[in-house]
């Protein structure tokens, strides 16, 4: 079986209000972060598990911006643009990841991770760029590496009995 996840970057960010990471967290950080959408490509063998748990939408992280308020939100768009085209992502911005298992693929993705932010960092001359796991959509969801592993657990358990 082949795994295929994606992330995106959003080019076009909007700017988040009214939501929290954790109580007094994303207010801090409302108009400083920027959204990186994790999801899986559709494939038949997991049509059930797909519909049955929210579809492509995996999780997300939430990029941290240290430069603000001195960046502007015109030139971080353009920094997110020069990025896309630097680091291989498609027009929409997004980046395929492709493996044996989603564990294999959070591994990558948290890799590309880990580079974007040196890559911001020498763009920026900066070295304070981080990411944070934000831990799905409700309360109970998880984050992006328990997410992967309860599809590799259906895909293996589930889909060969």
């Amino acid at each position: 079986m082949k795994a295929i996840s994606f992330i995106n970057i959003k080019t076009e960010p909007g700017i988040y209000y009214n939501k929290k990471i954790k109580d007094g967290e994303f207010e801090k950080f409302a108009n400083n972060t920027h959204q990186v959408v994790v999801g899986i490509k559709h494939r038949n063998e997991l049509h059930q598990w797909y519909y049955k748990n929210h579809g492509w939408y995996q999780g997300c992280y939430f990029i941290k911006n240290p430069m603000y308020p001195t960046m502007t939100f015109d030139y971080f768009k353009l920094l997110l643009k020069k990025m896309v085209l630097k680091l291989g992502f498609d027009e929409e911005g997004k980046k395929y990841f492709k493996g044996n298992c989603y564990g294999e693929l959070n591994v990558k993705i948290v890799d590309f991770m880990n580079e974007l932010m040196i890559v911001l960092g020498r763009e920026t001359q900066n070295q304070n760029w981080s990411y944070k796991d934000t831990g799905g959509w409700k309360k109970g969801y998880g984050n992006i590496e328990d997410r992967f592993k309860i599809i590799d657990n259906y895909v293996n358990n589930d889909l060969l009995v």
